[in-house]
């Protein structure tokens, strides 16, 4: 773990953003952001992500499917790279993450 405490710095800003449980939401962004490339790209992204979860009935489950989604079918540096380049993308897309997974 990085000498500031990444993720678990995070676990304050996910209780506020309505995640139930921080401290895993906080284990999902570590494995989003899982090198620098990656973290400076989710510190970008990140207060958009928050208020997106923020709107979300489930963001626990928000951030959990996206993690999978980006550990599974995409390149993360990739997917964070687009999240950071497109205005508006993640809070556009932000409501089907909440969708249940199958």
């Amino acid at each position: 773990m990085p000498i500031d405490g990444f993720p678990n710095s995070l676990t304050p800003k996910l209780a506020a953003a309505g995640c139930r449980r921080p401290e895993q939401a906080a284990g999902n962004i570590g494995l989003l952001a899982f090198d620098a490339a990656s973290r400076s790209s989710l510190e970008t992204i990140l207060p958009t992500l928050l208020a997106a979860l923020g709107r979300l009935p489930d963001p626990d489950l928000a951030l959990n499917n996206l993690e999978r989604f980006a550990q599974k079918v995409i390149d993360r540096h990739f997917l964070l790279g687009l999240f950071a380049t497109t205005r508006g993308f993640c809070t556009s897309h932000s409501r089907s993450s909440a969708a249940p997974s199958s």
